[in-house]
């Protein structure tokens, strides 16, 4: 930690009430910075947030509503000023409640359930959230058709630029499937325009609903048999099918393919707490084709956003995950079947 940044926080803490005995850095990012706060009595958490102020009134009233409501959240800590931030070279930090918790493993089917329990949780609390002004806020709602059209063409884009140098490795690999997921997204987006999508989405307008979106096991903790929620700097208006798709993905990525029976036991957690209807999980199971995956890997390469890979990184990463998209036909062809388990 250089010295500007340690007094830079040696000066936010002088905001709080706090005699503090030892300042640690956990995570030092260029817009993002985690400290480990060691006062005569407890632990703090201090973070820099990656967010401009009025994106951050949008978050911390989201913290409030969803606390309020019964979610498990860490406390965010008032400054003499009364404000819950201090304001230091134009960057927001917040001191938080410091949570030491298990991380929940997704090999164990308890944990597993209690995820996804608990997402859907945060789906209810967050119903009739208004945030305040000046707050900025973030959504997803209402653009899913956008997002699939322009995925669509990037895909198309990308094999152009593959046709352009066929014998080099990741070219080859993204030439020999990419019109099989090309049509997969069109054929995705194409259902989206006939289904229940737009119903849902005003719904959702009415009742209102927060995602998370990395509802993940690395931002929770499991501490006396509660989940707590942590990271919420992405936190954005949209259908709960966003979070349900994302953490689905991450789980089944993680086991290098989608397993039916443990499809199933997640929706059923889910389902138990926060019932949709079919015409809603026909709209999730859209999303869960669509082939969100395998275009996030081939843009890293091809638009350059990972460049510390080396070339036969990228070429492995892109073999992994045209596998897993390709086993998601065992539980997509026997979607009725999942839904017919949780009872719709």
């Amino acid at each position: 930690m250089s010295e500007n940044t340690y007094s830079e926080v040696e000066n936010v803490i002088t905001k709080y009430d706090l005699k503090v005995k030892k300042i640690t850095p956990e995570t030092l990012k260029e817009k993002k910075a985690v400290w480990w706060i060691d006062s005569a009595s407890q632990k703090f958490i201090l973070k820099r947030m990656p967010l401009p102020k009025d994106r951050f009134l949008f978050l911390l009233s989201a913290i409030r509503h969803l606390r309020n409501n019964g979610i498990h959240l860490p406390e965010i800590y008032q400054a003499r000023d009364g404000d819950y931030f201090v304001e230091a070279n134009e960057r927001i930090y917040i001191l938080m409640e410091a949570i030491t918790g298990k991380v929940p493993d997704y090999n164990v089917p308890r944990e597993m359930a209690l995820i996804m329990q608990e997402m859907a949780r945060f789906h209810q609390a967050s119903r009739n959230f208004v945030p305040p002004q000046p707050a900025r806020i973030r959504q997803h709602l209402g653009t899913w058709e956008k997002r699939y059209s322009e995925t669509v063409m990037q895909l198309e884009a990308f094999k152009k630029t593959a046709l352009l140098n066929p014998a080099q490795e990741f070219a080859k690999g993204y030439l020999a499937d990419c019109d099989y997921f090309i049509k997969e997204a069109s054929d995705c987006l194409e259902a989206l325009r006939h289904s229940g999508y737009a119903d849902w989405v005003a719904k959702v307008r009415r009742e209102v609903n927060l995602c998370h979106q990395d509802f993940a096991a690395g931002n929770l903790g499991l501490v006396n048999g509660e989940i707590y929620v942590y990271d919420l700097d992405s936190i954005t208006f949209d259908l709960p099918a966003r979070d349900l798709r994302k953490i689905m993905n991450k789980v089944m990525k993680k086991r290098g393919a989608w397993d039916l029976s443990l499809t199933r036991e997640m929706l059923q957690s889910y389902q138990a707490i926060m019932p949709l209807s079919r015409d809603e999980y026909d709209v999730l199971f859209t999303d869960l084709r669509f082939p969100h995956l395998f275009y996030g890997i081939t843009s890293k390469y091809f638009d350059n956003r990972n460049g510390e890979w080396s070339p036969a990184k990228h070429l492995s990463k892109l073999k992994d995950i045209i596998k897993i998209e390709k086993s998601k036909s065992v539980v997509l062809n026997n979607k009725h079947n999942i839904l017919d388990s949780i009872g719709l």
